[in-house]
């Protein structure tokens, strides 16, 4: 690459810290990003610019400064969508819900996922993002005690149940949201009846 700063060189410092990040911690990979988000505000590239935003913003997300995930999530979706890049709006409103849910805003979640699941639809991306921001609203919606809500979107994430990994994370995130309510109304034991059909994975290991 030539020296200076560039849209291309922020795309590569951007691809590098992604390839990264599968075995080093974001926070490790800070520095990068940051030089990354640099060197795109020098160089006027703004796509570049939001998804340089929504790393740090996934950084922020884990262990960082919740505020400035949150912060820099909204910068780099409002970017995404200025520039009608589809894919970039879908992920930020993913990372954006995940954010607010990370970090205990599950009311804001909410306000963010509602909307989000129906845009992401429309955008075409509903059978890869779009499960992510489901299960994250039903999550939401579930840690809220709001039962009726969670109605619509618990069919959906049923029917991604049925799709290879996903039925130990949807059990995941049901027993997060589900546990520490059945606490608060002083329930303290559950039993599994079981559906009779056979599969995998036993109740101990759920």
């Amino acid at each position: 690459l030539p020296p200076g700063p560039s849209a291309e060189r922020a795309a590569v410092l951007i691809s590098e810290v992604k390839a990264r990040a599968h075995t080093e911690s974001l926070l490790c990979l800070r520095s990068r990003i940051d030089e990354a988000l640099a060197t795109a505000q020098q160089a006027g590239a703004r796509v570049e610019e939001a998804r340089a935003r929504m790393e740090l913003g996934a950084l922020h997300t884990y262990g960082g400064d919740p505020d400035a995930a949150v912060a820099h999530l909204r910068d780099g979706l409002r970017i995404s969508e200025e520039l009608g890049r589809v894919d970039d709006v879908a992920l930020g409103i993913g990372l954006l819900g995940d954010a607010l849910l990370e970090n205990g805003r599950v009311t804001e979640g909410v306000d963010v996922l509602r909307p989000g699941v129906d845009e992401v639809r429309r955008l075409g991306l509903g059978a890869s993002i779009g499960q992510f921001v489901e299960i994250n609203l039903l999550d939401c919606l579930l840690r809220l005690g709001r039962w009726e809500e969670a109605d619509h979107p618990e069919v959906d994430a049923v029917h991604l149940g049925q799709r290879p990994g996903r039925p130990r994370l949807l059990r995941h995130r049901f027993a997060s949201a589900a546990c520490p309510l059945a606490g608060d109304a002083g329930i303290g034991q559950f039993l599994d009846i079981g559906t009779g059909i056979p599969s995998l994975d036993n109740v101990h290991e759920v």
